[in-house]
């Protein structure tokens, strides 16, 4: 039976919207992302297929190549599965971060460094922690231009308190790839130790972030 041969209430799309993508199987969701089949094959037999012959778990870990040989993914579709589910990956490893790790420097790196790889902007970023050092949030405050981000202490202030934290980091990139910080980033970092140290909050590090690695206020001698 082929998708159009299906009820309309359970269709994926149509289940989708509907009664939420929670509610979809894996076979729904991933003929979805395939979107159409082939003369013998609806998107769904394709879907299942894939399932069948690759497993869920797996397919955030094979080339695209790997799609292909599954009857009615060609090219095109591959890269888009393999695509998805790298960015699948790279979502569970910042969750997996959020559970079990303590939350360094280094791994305030690791989580965002992907994210941030090939951004044309800067852009900064805050991660809160409670008073156990335990992540509670975090945000993207603003997106600037090629080299320059406007906020305040203020913005940082607001969320702090909105938050109820109590440590924080900082992040942004740089495009260019530099490591070394702007006067306007020491500047702005000085400011914000001062601004919110008076009402209770501890700035742990703020680091700037790209590819091939980053640099640590902290241990630059910049820091609470």
């Amino acid at each position: 039976m082929g998708i159009k041969d299906l009820p309309s209430n359970e269709k994926p799309r149509e289940k989708l919207m509907r009664y939420g993508v929670e509610s979809l199987s894996n076979v729904e969701l991933i003929t979805i992302i395939i979107g159409s089949g082939t003369k013998n094959n609806s998107a769904m037999d394709v879907a299942y297929n894939l399932l069948r012959n690759k497993g869920l778990l797996s397919l955030s870990h094979i080339p695209y190549e790997d799609y292909m040989k599954i009857s009615g993914i060609k090219k095109a579709k591959a890269l888009m599965l393999a695509s998805i589910f790298e960015l699948y990956r790279r979502l569970s490893t910042l969750h997996s971060d959020l559970e079990s790790n303590e939350v360094t420097s280094l791994n305030v790196y690791h989580r965002y460094r992907d994210y941030l790889k090939g951004e044309a902007q800067e852009i900064l970023g805050v991660l809160i922690l409670d008073k156990n050092k335990q992540i509670i949030t975090e945000k993207i405050i603003y997106k600037g231009t090629k080299n320059y981000i406007k906020t305040s202490s203020r913005d940082i202030l607001k969320l702090l308190v909105l938050k109820e934290g109590t440590y924080f980091y900082l992040y942004h990139n740089h495009p260019d790839g530099s490591l070394e910080p702007s006067d306007s980033d020491i500047v702005f970092t000085e400011s914000l130790i001062q601004e919110t140290r008076k009402y209770g909050f501890i700035l742990l590090d703020h680091l700037i972030i790209t590819e091939n690695g980053y640099f640590s206020f902290a241990s630059g001698g910049i820091s609470q």
